[in-house]
């Protein structure tokens, strides 16, 4: 078990995970209207919040694949999750989880992600990996866009989306203010 974990918070996961795989949770799913209303395992999770990572991330280690655990670690945002996020990433998961990680890595914020991201961008084109890029709010994240508008290697698509992701940047939006003055 994790150390240092507070052990209310320690029975509330454990709980929600074997609620998951409890019949009334399909039941509670089978009587959502739309899909995407409240989920009580999930929301549960993120209710818990930061001092739930460290066995959110021991769960994680053992089944990387779970998307559900990647969403919760992306709205937790809590730092801790960028490694083994990235981690895994790099170990060319399938599409789906890729992409899930990607948005859980720019919920985050943090600016380790930028270089795994720039280059995803890069050699696949990923505009997924741009949006995500663009909720990183650090000057690496403006070097980065810049250079892939700029290169006249980098597909016309992939650029326009860059320009896209440039306007709307924070850093970049406060730069111009300044100009403007």
């Amino acid at each position: 078990m994790t150390t240092d974990v507070d052990p209310n918070i320690e029975a509330k996961v454990r709980q929600l995970f074997e609620y998951k795989g409890s019949p009334q949770y399909l039941a509670d799913l089978a009587q959502r209207d739309d899909p995407f209303d409240y989920d009580p395992w999930s929301d549960g999770l993120i209710d818990l919040g930061a001092p739930a990572i460290p066995q959110l991330l021991e769960r994680y280690a053992k089944n990387p694949q779970e998307l559900g655990l990647v969403h919760i670690l992306g709205q937790i945002g809590d730092p801790r999750a960028v490694q083994p996020l990235l981690d895994q990433l790099r170990k060319s998961p399938r599409p789906e989880a890729e992409t899930a990680i990607i948005a859980a890595l720019g919920e985050i914020g943090d600016p380790r992600a930028i270089d795994d991201l720039v280059a995803i961008a890069r050699i696949r084109k990923d505009t997924w990996a741009l949006s995500a890029l663009a909720q990183i709010d650090h000057s690496r994240t403006l070097e980065a866009l810049t250079e892939i508008v700029n290169n006249p290697r980098t597909s016309k698509e992939l650029r326009i989306q860059a320009e896209r992701v440039l306007k709307n940047f924070p850093i970049a939006k406060s730069r111009n203010r300044r100009h403007s003055r």
